[in-house]
């Protein structure tokens, strides 16, 4: 009985260790990862972008140190961003970034972070935080990789978004003018002033800039900007009720001034 075990056993291991020696059958068409990331690709260049991100992560998930896995993890973060899915993409973007800092398309990659962002900022008076990330994201590319083919592209979201932020700052010192909150008011333009001087119409800046001073009483500080306001900008829209409140205006531009804060019933125009 033991001696019939212990054959058993002998003839059990004899199997096991032949099967172990066979090879693995060969992979059938379409389980390679070339095959699979051309299914992947066909799918992508479809635009079925949800479709086509299970497939892309099937690669990653199957041949993880395959090349054909870090081009499916792009067209992963580019199909979100494609779906709108502007999170995940970003996720996905930065950690391309952090496991591939090396690779060639890192400034596309960047690039596509800040137009995520991009993709989310939000009208004028309302919260910037996604433009101000974006700006971020252009900047960096700009100056890490200046000879990019996206750093153009850059420089134009950048101009953009920086013209979004400085209206959003003027509309909020605007609020505070109109509400007598002249140090959140002068806060606000001084700010604009000082980091977006290229941004925004500067006359526009001076001249509200200066009527918060003459509101606060400080009339020195204000014939200050306003002399400094017509020798920048001599054909202003706002020239004339500078000199208006400078005290220098003429007969006629002081009747125009009056009729038009009388139609528009506020005491100073030009908000």
């Amino acid at each position: 009985m033991v001696k019939k075990l212990i054959k058993l056993i002998i003839i059990f291991f004899v199997l096991l260790l032949s099967v172990s020696c066979v090879s693995s059958p060969p992979a059938k068409k379409g389980e390679t990862e070339e095959e699979l990331f051309r299914e992947a690709m066909a799918t992508y260049q479809k635009k079925i972008y949800y479709d086509c991100i299970p497939l892309f992560q099937n690669i990653k998930d199957r041949f993880p140190l395959s090349p054909y896995a870090i081009q499916a993890e792009l067209r992963i973060a580019d199909s979100n961003y494609l779906l709108s899915n502007y999170i995940e993409a970003i996720y996905q973007y930065e950690e391309f970034r952090k496991l591939h800092p090396a690779n060639a398309l890192i400034p596309y990659v960047i690039y596509q972070t800040g137009m995520c962002h991009f993709q989310q900022i939000l009208s004028v008076d309302r919260d910037q935080t996604e433009t101000e990330k974006a700006v971020e994201e252009f900047e960096f590319l700009i100056s890490k990789y200046p000879q990019s083919p996206y750093t153009g592209m850059a420089l134009s979201r950048t101009k953009f978004c920086k013209r979004r932020i400085s209206e959003h700052e003027f509309i909020i010192g605007n609020f505070y003018l109109r509400t007598q909150n002249y140090r959140g008011a002068l806060d606000r333009f001084s700010f604009v002033l000082d980091q977006y001087p290229f941004d925004i119409a500067k006359d526009k800046i001076l001249f509200h800039l200066g009527k918060t001073y003459t509101l606060m009483g400080d009339k020195a500080q204000s014939d200050k900007i306003f002399s400094n306001l017509l020798k920048q900008y001599p054909n202003s829209v706002y020239a004339r009720e500078t000199r208006v409140l400078l005290g220098i205006a003429t007969e006629k531009e002081k009747e125009e001034s009056k009729k038009e804060k009388e139609k528009a019933g506020k005491k100073f125009i030009l908000f």
